[in-house]
């Protein structure tokens, strides 16, 4: 089996089993899914839309690339999915994305799913907010998600005024503008939380391990020839999240795992985080929301947040960075909890209540 067939028959698994049952679909917050039908494209890179209760838009996540590890003699099965978020016209974050975006959002391209009527209209490089890295060790029955992202994704724009520094002709902006600057890390987490449940609940295994890492981010630049370039910029923060499911062969830590785990360990990477466990909130200044269930997101603006002033939230926008960790002298934002549905779908009920859909 090829890694696109293994992806598309896992992610549809996934899908179908989970969203069969009740209360999977009401404690991962899922109203729908489906896959998204467009020709060769999509023959080539299977897609699905979701849509969660917790986020207003919808998403769209890809295969975009996929195969077996061959340092691994074939073992190791490694899918990279992108993550686009459609926004909805009546959540605040809306205005944050580009002018293109929100037209395309509100006109004839996107129907009332809010999804688009045709993927083949929308540009590929519009409404994206990560990626999520499946891998899956075959031996050891052992499955990896990671999920990637920047917390600012910021694009500026090109100004004949503007000076040109560097061999790749980027600009230099002063007084920099941002026709695009949302939340990413905060946007794409949703999906991200909801796919480890579904994993656990498919696979009837737990997290062992959750590691959180950061580096220093980038912005998008126009460069003269209207080619987009990054630079590295230190407001901007790249995270990366992996969560390590148990394995279903073994206790000890395969050599691939440590493998794995230790690409987040090093440079250029700098661990934030690295826990066996649930992490619960231990705050009494923030309020869970989500009918009292410790959610994978924190409902607060900044007028009423209680976080200290490294934080940098965008207003109106459920953030799950809430908590400050010091990291070499330099406070970095964290998980303020990790949903704990990562650990209980994995022992959930596999059956429908009722046949005919009662209660």
């Amino acid at each position: 089996m090829n890694g696109e067939s293994f992806f598309r028959s896992t992610i549809g698994s996934m899908i179908g089993q989970g969203f069969a049952v009740d209360d999977v679909r009401e404690k991962l917050f899922l109203k729908g899914a489906s896959e998204v039908w467009g020709g060769e494209e999509m023959d080539a890179h299977p897609a699905w839309y979701f849509w969660l209760a917790n986020s207003p838009g919808a998403y769209r996540l890809q295969l975009v690339d996929s195969g077996r590890l061959d340092e691994h003699t074939g073992s190791v099965m490694r899918g990279v999915f992108s993550v686009k978020y459609y926004p909805s016209p009546l959540e605040p974050v809306f205005s944050h994305f580009s002018p293109v975006e929100q037209a395309l959002v509100v006109g004839e391209t996107f129907d009332h799913t809010n999804t688009p009527k045709l993927e083949a209209q929308v540009p590929e490089n519009l409404f994206s907010v990560g990626t999520i890295e499946f891998i899956r060790d075959l031996v050891n029955k052992q499955s990896f998600l990671t999920y990637t992202s920047l917390d600012r994704l910021r694009f500026h724009n090109f100004s004949p005024e503007l000076n040109r520094v560097g061999e790749d002709q980027s600009t230099f902006i002063e007084e920099p503008s941002h026709p695009r600057q949302i939340p990413a890390w905060d946007l794409g987490y949703p999906l991200f939380d909801a796919s480890v449940g579904l994993h656990a609940f498919l696979m009837r295994k737990p997290p062992k391990r959750v590691i959180l890492s950061r580096q220093s981010g980038f912005d998008f630049f126009e460069n003269n020839t209207g080619d987009l370039v990054q630079r590295d910029s230190e407001e901007i923060v790249f995270k990366s999240l992996m969560v390590a499911f148990n394995p279903e062969c073994c206790e000890k830590d395969s050599t691939f795992e440590q493998s794995l785990t230790s690409q987040l360990l090093g440079s250029p990477w700098t661990p934030i985080l690295d826990t066996a466990a649930p992490w619960r909130c231990r705050s009494d200044s923030h309020q869970h929301t989500y009918n009292g269930r410790l959610g994978s997101q924190i409902n607060h603006g900044h007028e009423a947040c209680a976080c200290t002033d490294g934080h940098r939230h965008m207003p109106d926008v459920k953030t799950t960075s809430c908590r400050s960790v010091n990291v070499d002298g330099v406070i970095w934002e964290v998980p303020l909890a990790f949903n704990e549905q990562w650990w209980l779908m994995a022992e959930a009920e596999q059956f429908m209540k009722s046949m005919c859909g009662c209660h």
